[in-house]
């Protein structure tokens, strides 16, 4: 996919997640979940390639798993410090798991809203 459209496919693919996250607080039948999760699932799929994609053509390959080891610690420790602070977060929630969820769409909406933000560059 060229560059000028992987900040596009990114934020859409984030947004649809942050759809999926929220859609979680208002529906409670469990078939039409399935739909909430295969949002969720696309966010993820491209959480898993968008990122690493813009990293590496930006590389010129000198030092590059030097590189893509600090990238992948960038994403790590946000997702432990992340899981610790849910311990914290849960009880201020009412301790229900939909206000998470609702949590959760709110912060991948703000994502989807931050792609905008990133430079991207070519050194291919």
């Amino acid at each position: 996919m060229p560059n000028n459209h992987h900040k596009l496919g990114y934020s859409i693919s984030l947004a649809l997640g942050a759809v999926g996250f929220i859609s979680v607080f208002f529906i409670h039948t469990q078939y039409i979940l399935i739909l909430s999760f295969i949002l969720v699932g696309m966010a993820w799929a491209s959480m898993n390639t968008y990122p690493l994609t813009m990293v590496t053509n930006t590389l010129s390959g000198e030092h590059m798993g030097t590189y893509l080891g600090l990238f992948n610690g960038s994403i790590c420790l946000p997702q432990i410090v992340a899981s610790l602070a849910s311990f914290g977060l849960f009880p201020l929630l009412g301790n229900a798991q939909p206000n998470m969820f609702l949590l959760a769409g709110i912060i991948m909406a703000l994502g989807a809203a931050s792609v905008g933000f990133i430079k991207e560059t070519d050194k291919a």
